[in-house]
């Protein structure tokens, strides 16, 4: 049970959030469940969000503790300020992008009541498939784990004791075992414990803090133990996303500083030397690695685009078209047109969005961009109009731009922008959200033609709705499979009805992408939570 104004409460929770509203009103939910039977007090840290996060919290979650801070203080330093007005006797760190299974607490709360040297635990932290996350428990990034890790050894040889101890990737991830640190994104501890370290390094903004929150805890004499007796889903950095370059620094930077804090006096000149510059290149090779391959598309779509007309006009017109043609820039005009026009469709249907798209939408992108280049170069002077190899050009196009994605989602890559199946849409809810929701999909014509139908929740029901009832809630596993659905939508405010971690796995096992409604309190608009992108839009 979660009490505002409990004097001795057992569990406070202390979650801190910037610009997640979407998410942190999922994660509540679920922490307001898991609190059931517990007595418990819920502290969330704002660190200035722009969002509506606060209006949030004070209109759905009165008996929720806010401090709502000026300027966005970082992640170790809003999290003390939790724990310094926290009462419980325990106190639970979480991310605001988690969703907790209702036995969560109760079992962690019991694990650390039954092991009094256990200081600090965990669970088991996945992805909405139910993928594990390996980085829920860790070794300390000493110099010769930083060192396998940065130089791909432990990759290689990931069952390796030696290679692999900085994630600890040669145990088993369902055993309970004391590990040297486990992940802030659910990390529940002593509070005498907490309070006697001084919480987090507020030298740290962002990441590192729970490492180095471990390794004191363990200098203390107490354990830090993994616990996978449950699943708590992870989406993994969505505050990080808000800012990617800024979050890459901090992650380097966190490196530097847990390096040189505890490692740098017993290293000589240089090793410690070597152990700064292997984390300097790491940084300066990966960090802009997640915006090449978010945009990877946007090169190959530009090569393939320019390689293709380069060799229609070469077949037609041999080197005359590019050596013969008076002013010699009408040439390299010609390229920039088409690029331009089927850069701008591709970008204008969302092709480098990150969000799936069918087949049909790189077609249609296609056409219109090749109606578009045709508008353009019928109006440049003084150029013979090659007819043919435009033509031609533009039509193998339409077969290689959406042809590339096809080859590249069917194989082992992990592009940010794969291609969707044809859609087969049911929405769970059966009131007033639910058919608000269809209304503003209906817009969408995949969406129009890929309905199926609504699934019925108990109460939650309005007469004439846009489409038919297919099942019931209770129903909901077999309708995906009976159905084939490809994407489900929760639109109810009815959550008691739906176990929500075991339908996201569900769903993920399936293949079917699930989205996630709330409304946005005294606005028309809708969060959408997409499942499968770990990311929140505006509907």
């Amino acid at each position: 049970m979660v009490t505002k104004n409990s004097e001795s409460p057992e569990l406070s929770v202390v979650i801190v959030s910037w610009n997640v509203s979407g998410f942190l009103n999922h994660c509540l939910d679920s922490v307001m469940r898991a609190c059931t039977g517990i007595e418990s007090e819920i502290i969330v840290v704002d660190n200035a969000s722009t969002d509506n996060t606060s209006e949030m919290i004070r209109e759905k979650y009165p008996d929720v503790r806010l401090i709502e801070n000026a300027e966005n203080r970082g992640y170790g330093v809003a999290n003390n300020q939790g724990l310094d007005i926290s009462r419980g006797n325990y106190v639970l760190f979480l991310n605001p992008d988690t969703i907790l299974p209702r036995d969560a607490l109760k079992l962690s709360i019991d694990y650390l009541t039954e092991h009094p040297k256990a200081g600090v635990m965990s669970l088991k932290l996945v992805d909405a498939d139910g993928s594990f996350q390996a980085a829920c428990r860790r070794g300390f990034p000493t110099p010769s784990a930083a060192f396998y890790r940065m130089t791909g050894l432990s990759a290689l040889f990931p069952r390796s004791r030696r290679f692999g101890k900085y994630n600890l990737t040669y145990l088993d991830e369902d055993e309970t075992v004391p590990v040297d640190a486990v992940c802030g994104a659910y990390m529940l501890g002593r509070a005498d414990i907490l309070k006697k370290i001084g919480g987090f390094d507020k030298d740290f903004f962002m990441y590192g803090e729970d490492i180095d929150l471990c390794w004191r805890v363990r200098k203390e004499g107490y354990d830090v133990v993994y616990h996978p007796v449950s699943d708590v889903i992870h989406f993994k950095g969505e505050s990080s996303r808000k800012n990617r370059l800024k979050s890459a620094v901090s992650f380097y930077d966190s490196m530097f500083i847990f390096s040189k804090k505890y490692f740098a006096e017993k290293m000589s000149f240089m090793p410690r030397s070597l152990l700064f510059l292997g984390i300097f290149f790491n940084a300066l090779v990966k960090a802009p690695a997640e915006w090449f391959l978010r945009y990877f598309a946007v090169p190959v779509d530009l090569f393939i685009v320019n390689a293709v007309l380069f060799m229609f006009l070469m077949y037609e017109f041999d080197l005359s078209f590019y050596t013969n043609t008076d002013p010699a820039w009408i040439s390299y005009l010609i390229h920039i047109c088409l690029s331009g026009a089927f850069g701008f469709s591709l970008f204008f249907h969302g092709a480098y969005s990150g969000k799936p798209k069918p087949i049909s939408d790189y077609i249609r992108a296609s056409a219109i961009a090749t109606l578009l280049f045709f508008s353009l170069v019928y109006f440049i002077p003084y150029v013979q109009f090659p007819k043919k190899a435009f033509t031609a050009t533009c039509a193998l196009l339409m077969i290689l731009i959406p042809g590339w994605r096809f080859i590249f989602s069917r194989a082992a890559f992990h592009l940010h922008s794969p291609l969707a199946r044809r859609k087969r849409v049911v929405i769970v809810g059966s009131g007033e959200l639910a058919k608000k929701v269809f209304d503003r999909l209906s817009d969408d014509v995949e969406y129009h033609h890929g309905f199926i139908g609504f699934i019925k929740t108990a109460t939650d029901n309005i007469e004439n709705l846009p489409g038919k009832i297919i099942g019931n809630i209770t129903e909901i596993n077999e309708i995906i499979t009976s159905r084939k659905v490809t994407e489900l939508v929760l639109a109810t405010k009815e959550r008691e009805q739906v176990d929500l971690v075991r339908l996201i796995n569900y769903c993920g096992k399936k293949h079917v992408n699930m989205k996630i409604v709330e409304s946005i309190p005294g606005q028309a608009h809708f969060y959408l939570l997409d499942v499968d992108l770990s990311e929140n839009f505006i509907l």
